[in-house]
């Protein structure tokens, strides 16, 4: 229980094992995840409340610190505060025990010594003004005091500000008195006709000891004294692990919806986060405030009550606001996110080649759980909305927030200054001290004459340097009949800068801003500018257009369709009536004999069936598209040209059930009679660059699973792969005509230009977010000019997308650069190259190029490949390398690295086709000290983890396993990399395997064991079925 109440990051290990959370902790979790529930279900409104209470706030502070104080005339007409002034003051010693050079004294202990006060008084704009500063003869000195006057210290930008200066030493007991009677100093160039005359009036603090301070001096002390941001990060974490987790056990499947901890929305993420951290955070914030509270008791001068005063008060509005505030703020970030992300990828989806509809599909099934709602609505916080609802709200808030500024910041002139208490904010503002100055930079020369003085006299001496004293002039009834001048700028003690360079520029800025009506209308303008500007961007990225879709259904229940069962009915409907069913669009209510005599006469086209089949108002669009494939299998058994061969298709064990064909339609097939189950296996774990992984597999044959995973696991024995990407870049390469061999090669010459380079670039680059032209390579044939396009395409493979950029630079380069005769002969000219084997892509890459490093100890090696370093790096050479080059084969320099990527590009729906280019692969070994050092450079692997096969559902959780499943929120691109770099890292753990299998001659006998469905072995006993699956067959440790 005590262990509880240390701070976290205080512990040396958590607790675990902490399944039942005590009472307390209960009792704290409920009360926050209470409040927080309140302001994330309605954050629009929290946001509201707390900026109506800033707005409230920093108008007091407005009043009351920058700009004229209410203060009672009492108080300000009282005497100056010296306490106060000396706070910024610093203490000097010299004497034998210095060695006669000043010495820095924090601690005033002035036996024995002479104590001086040495105070120097500035007089602003006294130089270049019609009064003059005055002389040293002119200040009311008191009869019983001895002050001397000694040589000022000029500023270094003095000749620019126009200020005069006068520097006087005198024993420290008189500074009270002698700064009292100072308060005012004649003006010697006023004219004595006049009733009233104008003085030099110290500007300076005023009334108790509690003064004012500049609002700097607070803002700069305030808020970089505690910054703390540990616990939001804390909080901002558990609320994203929570949203992870909540994700996953979303898409497990149904039995992960009865589980009360699984998050429907952003909110109950929230909620699990509090749960979880809350009593953490607020016990280490009383922690912090408790000892806080003990430092501002202490009574420890110096600063440190005034620090811990201060702190104290952060923490705790920093403690309310985290579970209210910031909360809120989360929550709206976090949509925004998700909001972002399904649009995204939608529109990637969309980019790619597929229809509004699927992509809409796939982006929602990454959304967060509907309840099974289908439903396309619009949810923000989850709920419902319509965009004339978010439109209507942010005018009436923003319009509303605007009007409360401008009538606060307008009734500040006229409200009656004389009258009120001191704002709050002005009494907190006093409460820190100012900075202590640099005595050398204020008083240097004065120090230098009592430093002759005390020397020659042999007298031990402090003295304590006052911070300058600033006078402005002015009539003295502005003190005596109205409420003190107390403007924060006045007081400036410790920024030298400010005080030399406020010349005219400065002063006549300060001047204007301190102005009582100008002031405060500058800032609403400012204010207004602020919000007018956060409105704008807001609404600019709310109103981007989208592309047209179907009107969303406006009915918030999940539609529940009739259960009719449209063969029941055994008659048979005429051919006739049936036509009609079909030319009226009620194709669906037919039996399903009737649509296939219709499709077998020919008036539905088999790969109509779906778009036939789809109606909202009898079944779902899964539900359609199944009975559309049921009866496309019985058109094609029943066809009489092909029966002979195909009557065996309707019922066959070909499955076509409880599979979502909607990913399917308009994306990844077509003319769809089933789908074709794949043994699934994963390989592994394999370590890659530092990070293990499953290796998904789909394949048929056998032992290619069980050899990968031998290879990993001797892989993970030496550390792991490491891999490196050297390449990003997929390739189109279009076939254009000209009329004759000199205006090919013109274009030839203009394309390699600089001027070509940029148009083409610019024109490819507008038809895609993603897409980014890297480089365009030409090669002239007779007439026939091939340009070679590599472009980034983010995350998908791309083909589709660079299609769109290639016709887009094209038509740019005909229309609008002087090639209008050309003539584009095909979009793909065998120049990229695509799914054939060409040198190009082994020597400048295509996709992603990829190479991948393993060190195999030595034991390794004879442990679990059972065969040794010299061996196989002597097969390499002789199998791969030269027995390839014997071969002439291009890319193929491999044992079968095609084996292990077609296996992954079937589990993660990869192009299978690509497996041509993407195989191409050498492989070296070499001898390193013993160790076997193998690597693998696979220059144009191509792959992507949006679009194509990925949306399908088997393919896509296969992502999922392998973190890679979408888009990178981020980086675009990221995710097919690392999907590459995998693939890289598993060929290379397929080619160690088969390499030593090869060496040591188990080849044939794994095959013979396994690919074999009668081994011409004896028969299979316990025993021996244990040691087969002991020697391969058992999934690897990572270790």
């Amino acid at each position: 229980m005590a262990a509880t109440l240390i701070p976290r990051k205080w512990r040396a290990t958590d607790a675990e094992g902490d399944t039942q959370p005590s009472w307390l902790k209960r009792q704290v979790a409920g009360g926050l995840q209470s409040i927080s529930r309140r302001a994330c279900a309605h954050p629009i409104h929290t946001i509201v409340v707390v900026a109506l209470l800033a707005s409230t706030t920093y108008v007091g502070l407005i009043e009351g610190s920058i700009f004229d104080s209410i203060r009672n005339p009492k108080s300000v007409a009282g005497q100056v505060d010296v306490d106060t002034l000396l706070q910024g003051g610093r203490n000097l010693r010299l004497g034998e025990s210095t060695s006669w050079k000043w010495q820095v004294e924090d601690s005033l202990n002035p036996v024995d010594v002479e104590h001086l006060a040495l105070t120097t008084f500035v007089f602003p704009d006294s130089t270049r003004s019609d009064a003059t500063g005055p002389i040293a003869d002119e200040v009311p000195i008191p009869a019983n005091a001895s002050a001397q006057q000694v040589p000022h210290t000029p500023n270094l930008f003095s000749p620019f500000s126009h200020d005069s200066s006068l520097a006087f030493t005198l024993p420290y007991a008189q500074v009270s008195q002698f700064l009292k009677a100072v308060q005012e100093i004649p003006d010697s160039s006023a004219d004595e006709d006049v009733g009233e005359q104008k003085k030099w009036i110290m500007r300076a603090a005023r009334g108790p000891a509690t003064g004012p301070r500049t609002v700097k001096l607070w803002l700069t002390d305030a808020w970089s004294s505690f910054v703390d941001l540990i616990k939001p990060i804390i909080l901002t974490r558990a609320v994203l692990n929570a949203s992870a987790d909540n994700k996953r056990r979303g898409g497990a499947g149904p039995s992960s919806q009865s589980s009360p901890t699984t998050a429907k929305s952003i909110q109950d993420s929230i909620q699990t986060a509090i749960r979880e951290q809350g009593f953490e955070i607020v016990r280490d914030y009383c922690i912090e405030i408790a000892i806080l509270v003990a430092g501002a008791a202490s009574g420890v001068q110096g600063g440190l009550k005034q620090f811990c005063f201060l702190a104290a008060w952060i923490l705790f509005f920093d403690c309310l606001l985290l579970f209210t505030f910031y909360t809120t703020i989360l929550c709206i970030k976090l949509e925004i996110t998700r909001i972002k992300r399904h649009i995204a990828l939608r529109k990637a989806l969309e980019e790619d080649g597929i229809t509004h509809r699927v992509a809409e599909n796939v982006a929602s099934n990454n959304d967060w759980p509907q309840d099974g709602s289908e439903n396309s609505d619009t949810s923000i916080f989850g709920r419902k909305i319509k965009s004339s609802n978010v439109r209507r709200f942010k005018i009436l808030m923003v319009g509303g927030f605007v009007l409360i500024n401008v009538v606060n910041l307008s009734a500040i002139p006229f409200r009656n200054s004389a009258l009120g208490p001191v704002p709050l904010l002005s009494r907190v503002s006093n409460v820190l001290a100012p900075t202590p100055i640099d005595p050398f930079k204020v008083a240097e020369n004065g120090l230098d004459s009592i430093y002759v003085t005390a020397k020659s006299q042999m007298t031990e001496t402090v003295v304590t340097v006052i911070p300058p004293i600033k006078y402005k002039l002015e009539y003295p009834s502005v003190h005596y009949a109205a409420p003190g001048d107390s403007q924060s700028f006045d007081i400036e003690y410790t920024d030298q800068l400010l005080d030399a360079v406020g010349g005219r520029v400065i002063e006549s800025l300060l001047k204007s801003v301190e102005d009582p009506v100008i002031s405060k209308w500058i800032i609403a303008a400012l204010t207004l500018s602020i919000v007018l500007n956060g409105y704008l961007f807001n609404a600019a990225r709310w109103s981007i257009k989208e592309p047209e879709a179907a009107p969303a259904p406006k009915a918030v229940e999940p539609k529940v369709y009739p259960k009719v069962d449209l063969n029941a009915d055994s008659s048979k409907r005429s051919a006739e009536e049936c036509e009609v069913f079909l030319k009226e669009k009620r194709a669906p209510y037919l039996s399903d004999e009737d649509l296939i005599e219709l499709c077998l006469r020919g008036k539905i086209p088999g790969y109509a069936l779906e778009k036939t089949m789809e109606n909202e108002d009898l079944m779902s669009r899964v539900d359609a598209f199944t009975r559309a494939v049921k009866i496309r299998r019985a058109v094609v058994s029943r066809t009489k040209a092909t029966s002979a061969v195909t009557s065996s298709l309707e019922a066959s064990k070909l499955p076509y059930k409880d599979y979502n064909y909607t990913l399917v339609h308009g994306a990844c097939c077509e003319n769809v009679i089933g789908y074709l189950p794949l043994p699934l296996g994963v390989a592994g774990p394999l370590t890659i660059d530092g990070q293990s992984y499953f290796i998904p597999m789909a394949t048929t044959e056998g032992v290619l699973v069980a050899s990968a995973s031998r290879g990993a696991k001797a892989i993970n024995a030496g550390g792991g792969a490491v891999t490196v990407l050297t390449g990003d870049g997929m390739t189109r390469g279009p076939c254009v005509g000209f009329p004759t061999l000199a205006r090919a090669a013109a274009a030839k010459v203009w394309i390699d230009s600089e001027e070509g380079q940029s148009i083409m670039k610019a024109a490819f680059n507008s038809t895609s977010r993603f897409a980014r032209l890297q480089t365009m390579k030409t090669a002239l044939a007779g007439t026939y000019l091939y340009i070679r396009f590599k472009t980034t395409t983010g995350d998908a493979m791309g083909m589709n997308m660079i299609s769109k950029g290639v016709e887009k630079a094209l038509h740019v380069m005909s229309t609008e650069c002087g090639f209008d005769d050309m003539a584009t002969i095909t979009i793909s000219g065998n120049f990229c190259t695509d799914k054939k084997s060409a040198a190009l892509n082994w020597i400048d890459g295509r996709g992603k190029s990829v190479v991948a490093e393993a060190i195999i100890p030595g034991d390794v090696v004879k442990s679990v490949l059972k065969s040794n370093v010299d061996a196989l790096v002597e097969l390499n050479t002789s199998k791969n390398l030269i027995g390839s080059a014997m071969a002439g084969s291009l890319g193929g320099f491999n044992a079968h690295a095609s084996n292990i990527v077609t296996a992954i590009f079937l589990a993660t729906g990869q192009d299978p086709a690509q497996n041509v280019e993407s195989s191409s692969c050498i492989t070296t070994m070499r001898n390193l000290n013993g160790d076997l050092q193998i690597s693998v450079s696979m220059p144009s692997i191509e792959v992507g983890t949006i679009g194509g096969g990925t949306i399908l559902e088997g393919q896509s959780a296969m992502l999922d396993l392998l973190g890679v499943r979408g888009s990178h929120p981020t980086n675009p691109g990221d995710n097919a990399r690392q999907l590459a770099r995998i693939v890289a890292a598993a060929t290379l753990a397929g080619e160690l395997s088969l390499c030593s299998a090869l060496a040591a001659g188990h080849l044939v006998r794994a095959h013979m064991a396994h690919n074999r469905s009668s081994a011409p072995t004896r028969s299979s006993t316990p025993v021996s079925a244990a040691v087969g699956a002991a020697r391969g067959l058992t999934m690897t440790s990572s270790k």
